[in-house]
C-alpha cells in the first residue's frame, strides 16, 4: 500500500506538469469476498479505501481515480488449470466463461480516455456477476 500511495502522489505532481490526469488501479474481488490469504484480501480492500480517499483529494484537480475488479481471467497463471477447474469457475459467472485480458484492457482504455470524464471513485465490477450474484 505504501508504494501505491507514493505512486498516486507522484501522479498528482505529474498532473501539475500536465503529464496525466487518470489513475486506474487493479483490485480483486477478494477484497469483498475474502480469501485463503487474509493479507492479500486486506491489501485489496485497502486499495478500495485508497481509491476513495485519493479520488477525494485529487478530484479537486480533475484527476480521475478508479479501480477495476477483474473476475476469473485466462492468463499465464491459469494456463495450467485443468479443463474441469476452468469449467467449474466459469459456471460461477453469469456469462459461463472466464474473462479475456483484452476485455480488461478495453475497460482500462475507456477509463484512461475522456469518455470517462465524470467517473471517479468508481469500483468497476468485471466479475460477470460472480462477485455479487450469489
Amino acid at each position: 500500500m505504501t508504494g501505491l500511495w507514493f505512486e498516486c502522489k507522484t501522479r498528482h505532481y505529474s498532473y501539475l506538469n500536465r503529464i496525466s490526469r487518470f489513475i486506474v488501479l487493479i483490485g480483486s474481488p477478494v477484497a469483498f469476498a475474502g480469501a485463503n490469504k487474509p493479507s492479500y484480501a486486506a491489501s485489496k480492500a485497502g486499495l478500495h479505501g485508497l481509491t476513495m480517499s485519493v479520488s477525494r483529494d485529487l478530484g479537486k484537480r480533475n484527476i480521475l481515480v478508479n479501480t477495476i475488479l477483474p473476475g476469473p481471467m485466462m492468463t499465464g497463471m491459469t494456463e495450467d488449470w485443468s479443463q474441469e477447474k476452468i469449467d467449474r469457475i466459469s459456471k460461477e459467472t453469469r456469462l459461463n466463461r472466464l474473462c479475456e485480458p483484452i476485455e480488461v484492457a478495453n475497460v482500462i482504455n475507456f477509463l484512461l480516455s475522456n469518455q470517462s470524464s465524470f467517473m471517479t471513485a468508481s469500483i468497476v465490477d468485471m466479475t460477470a456477476g460472480s462477485l455479487f450474484g450469489h
